[in-house]
C-alpha cells in the first residue's frame, strides 16, 4: 500500500513536469514566432539580457 501510493506520486510528478514542459515551450514557441513577424526588438533585448 504504501509503496503503490509513492509510485502514484511518482507517476502523477513525472506526469506534471511533462505537461509543464510541454505549456512553456508551446507559449514560448508561440511568443518567439509572433514576435519574429513582428519584428519587436523590445523582446530580443529583454531576452540578451537574461
Amino acid at each position: 500500500m504504501w509503496e503503490l501510493s509513492i509510485e502514484r506520486n511518482y507517476v502523477n510528478t513525472f506526469t506534471m513536469i511533462i505537461v509543464t514542459k510541454m505549456l512553456y515551450r508551446f507559449i514560448f514557441d508561440n511568443y518567439f514566432a509572433a514576435t519574429i513577424e513582428t519584428g519587436d526588438s523590445v523582446f530580443r533585448e529583454h531576452f540578451t539580457t537574461l
